[in-house]
């Protein structure tokens, strides 16, 4: 359990409250209501404002839908996430398993060296052929 704060400790928060009630799902012909839970949260006065302002405007017929909106986008960004890390550690997976053997910093060196003067020359080339 986490201590309370005193509200004057963040001056600029606000709480903010969604009264939603904890029921179980309901069905409505081929659809059902899932469960909710009330949740009391605080967020900076200017982040308050931008929520009720897109209720104001129409945008959604809430507040608390459009935090369940900010939750989705949230939850879908972790999901996106996560899949982007799968396929880094799998990448590095494949690097740290590649049976080929590894360069030293001076091999590395040299063939940077190497295809920096081929690519120079493949340039020149370009260029006299161009202008001749």
């Amino acid at each position: 359990m986490r201590p309370a704060l005193a509200s004057s400790s963040y001056p600029s928060m606000t709480s903010v409250g969604f009264h939603v009630t904890l029921r179980p799902p309901i069905a409505y012909g081929a659809t059902s209501m899932k469960a909710t839970e009330k949740f009391s949260i605080s967020m900076p006065l200017d982040m308050a404002s931008d929520v009720r302002a897109t209720v104001e405007a129409g945008e959604f017929s809430s507040t608390s839908e459009a935090i369940r909106d900010a939750v989705r986008v949230w939850r879908r960004q972790r999901l996106e996430d996560a899949d982007r890390l799968t396929l880094i550690r799998a990448r590095i997976r494949r690097s740290i398993d590649d049976p080929r053997p590894a360069l030293t910093p001076e091999e590395v060196a040299a063939n940077l060296d190497a295809l920096a003067s081929r690519l120079e020359a493949e340039h020149a080339s370009a260029n006299a052929t161009i202008k001749g």
